[in-house]
């Protein structure tokens, strides 16, 4: 009676776990998107179904000073992609001087990021930039 209970639920759990679909078998995740669930879960800077946009592309381009709590430093803003991850490049064209200043930033959040040295922060919304350093606010639209 104990071996026919035994094989009563051995088959029982075979037919369950048989039975048992896993949900990521044909999920394919992009840039090391990992699924769960069905669903994949990004890495930080990629978006969509399968991970396969790179978030960055959307703010790349060229941006024109809009306003500001400090004097007009800039005239210009251009962000351009970096080849590795997450990371680009932000080129500032001051309206006072012929230098241009570059800094590489790297995205902290999704939409937000932090040169290199920490010297500006940033937040990407709407087609604009707003760059937050020296104690004042630089907002720039996209063109």
């Amino acid at each position: 009676m104990i071996k026919i209970a035994n094989i009563i639920t051995l088959v029982l759990a075979l037919t369950f776990f048989l039975g048992c679909e896993d949900p990521c078998e044909n999920i394919s995740c992009l840039n090391d998107g990992i699924c769960i669930s069905g669903d994949c879960d990004c890495l930080l800077g990629f978006e969509g179904s399968t991970c396969e946009t790179d978030s960055r592309d959307k703010f790349l381009g060229f941006y024109l000073y809009a306003s500001g709590t400090c004097t007009n430093f800039a005239a210009s803003l251009e962000l351009i992609a970096n080849s590795e991850n997450n990371t680009g490049m932000i080129i500032i064209s001051p309206s006072s001087t012929s230098d241009t200043i570059q800094t590489p930033v790297s995205l902290e959040s999704e939409n937000s990021f932090i040169t290199n040295g920490g010297l500006l922060t940033g937040v990407f919304a709407d087609n604009t930039i707003t760059l937050s350093g020296f104690g004042c606010d630089d907002i720039y639209f996209k063109q």
